[in-house]
């Protein structure tokens, strides 16, 4: 076993799992060591684990690593889960069966066999890990429960059905290892973003509203039809339609897709004056007060860069110059009978 202080995580408490760092020594090194050479895919250092060895030598021999999240898992919400592998040089097998299994307590083992647990995140079962020489990925995406706090990376299988192949026969040799060993780095779990196309609204023919929401680091966004829209391919595009479209987001995160949809009707009559007076200058503390208000009207506000700093459904004149910073927006304001209003705001200290 290497010397083991990769904090936060930590071994199983029955097998031995391996640590390799730069700063190593006795064979646990990188890029070289005692089972081959093989560069960090992130930053100095990775671990290895034994995931299965030949049942005629060692039967259900299994090595875990584990690590308590920074959080405990929000319930109902997705995550994208995502580690590398790499196959020692001087080991024979590679398998299938590489998971991640999310738990609110610490696992704990029989000393006789594998964990049984069921993981939420595996390598799909057609995709052996063979590779020696670079980095393979497994990711996946689940929804949790809510108590998730600890993650165990192994194979929760037994030998039965455990899917293994020689790694790679040109490289096989007489003393290689009949096991199925992996360098595992890079681990990650991410809350996925929500797919937000935005709130339906009503428009005036020749104006624009935004849709759909911040962007999210690792998403792949994509809008149809195309017409009327700035961009289809970012999270939050403007949309200037000339008749009423409804608007799909595509969103692609993980491997999981997601669907939102948002309906923008066009009105073409929208030349009776408004009864609105709306300021367009506010200083220090002001509030931003309407004139022939409704109930249920809806304000937003949006910098000049389009990205929206204040929305209110049922706005109340309560929106006060203070909380945004000096410079020019954008307000927007949506009665409940449909009548959309937009106009410069200049705030002031």
């Amino acid at each position: 076993m290497g010397v083991w202080n990769p904090v936060p995580w930590n071994q199983d408490p029955i097998w031995s799992s391996d640590y390799f760092n730069v700063c190593g020594s006795n064979g646990y090194t990188v890029p070289h060591n005692f089972l081959g050479w093989q560069y960090p895919q992130d930053s100095n250092a990775y671990v290895g684990i034994g995931v299965f060895v030949h049942p005629s030598l060692s039967p259900e021999y299994r090595e875990y690593i584990q690590v308590q999240l920074l959080d405990t898992l929000k319930a109902g919400r997705a995550y994208c889960v995502s580690f590398f592998v790499s196959v020692g040089d001087t080991i024979n097998y590679g398998v299938t069966n590489v998971c991640a299994y999310f738990s609110p307590s610490p696992g704990g083992m029989n000393p006789a066999t594998y964990y049984t647990y069921q993981p939420q995140v595996c390598n799909p079962d057609s995709n052996y890990l063979l590779d020696k020489d670079a980095w393979a990925k497994v990711s996946g995406s689940f929804v949790a429960t809510g108590n998730e706090r600890y993650m165990i990376i192994g194979n929760f299988k037994p030998d039965s059905l455990t899917n293994y192949q020689i790694a790679d026969s040109s490289d096989l040799e007489p003393g290689g290892a009949w096991l199925a060993y992996y360098y595992i780095d890079n681990v990650s779990v991410i809350e996925m973003q929500s797919a937000i196309a935005g709130a339906s609204s009503l428009l005036c023919s020749g104006d624009s509203t935004q849709l759909g929401t911040s962007a999210g680091g690792g998403v792949n966004y994509s809008w149809s039809p195309s017409d009327g829209l700035s961009d289809t391919t970012i999270s939050n595009p403007l949309a200037s339609p000339t008749v009423t479209t409804t608007y799909t987001l595509t969103q692609i995160e993980c491997d999981a897709v997601q669907t939102a949809t948002v309906t923008i009707t066009v009105q073409t009559d929208c030349d009776t004056p408004s009864v609105f007076f709306i300021p367009t200058l506010l200083s220090g503390g002001q509030a931003f007060e309407i004139s022939g208000l409704t109930e249920n009207s809806h304000l937003t506000i949006y910098d000049l860069r389009g990205r929206r700093v204040y929305y209110s459904e049922n706005y109340q004149n309560d929106f006060r110059a203070d909380s945004v910073a000096e410079g020019q927006y954008i307000i927007e304001l949506v009665t409940p009978e449909g009548e959309r209003i937009k106009q410069k705001l200049i705030v002031t200290r």
